[in-house]
């Protein structure tokens, strides 16, 4: 919503605070699936954040974490499409950032 509104760094405050506490909880607990998603998640939204701020080293970094977590959902889950959706997006939009760099 902040984002929306154009309050960015509000916006950016959620963002980061939705990251660390990902984190955390994925950390207390690798193996829950939905943690993992979360923070990939989590991640992939800070890479786009920080892309349209044109801070692209810290978007193609987000984007990696996410593409990694996002690849280990999609092959410890092969038949769930959304993982595989998610993994192919975070491909794609990797590949978009590094060569707009």
């Amino acid at each position: 919503t902040h984002s929306s509104l154009g309050n960015l760094e509000k916006a950016l405050q959620f963002y980061e605070e939705r990251s660390k506490l990902g984190k955390e909880l994925y950390e207390s607990n690798p193996n829950n699936v939905s943690y993992k998603n979360g923070l990939a998640i989590s991640y992939a939204k800070l890479a786009i954040f920080y892309n349209a701020q044109d801070d692209k080293k810290l978007a193609i970094d987000y984007m990696r974490e996410a593409q990694v977590l996002f690849k280990q959902l999609h092959n410890n889950f092969p038949t769930y499409v959304e993982f595989e959706k998610y993994y192919k997006m975070a491909v794609d939009d990797l590949e978009d950032l590094i060569k707009g760099q």
